[in-house]
């Protein structure tokens, strides 16, 4: 059908975001931090930012955004 809009697949990989119920351990919390190259977690708010341009821009297409605040990148 004409009408179907075609399909995309995008994936999401966040690291570690700043929610209270995920860094109730101040030390491991600590460890996370100086994993990143930000040396923070991430907020939320940016996740949220990061879902909606995924979806405004359709060259987001069969890829993997991360938004990891560099904690892939951790030596």
């Amino acid at each position: 059908d004409s009408q179907i809009l075609p399909r995309r697949s995008v994936v999401l990989a966040p690291g570690p975001i700043n929610a209270p119920m995920l860094h109730t351990n101040p030390k491991a919390k600590e460890e996370v931090e100086k994993g990143t190259t930000l040396k923070r977690w991430a907020e939320p708010e940016e996740i949220a930012k990061v879902v909606l341009t995924i979806c405004e821009v359709p060259a987001f297409q069969g890829t993997v955004v991360k938004a990891d605040c560099g904690f892939i990148m951790r030596a």
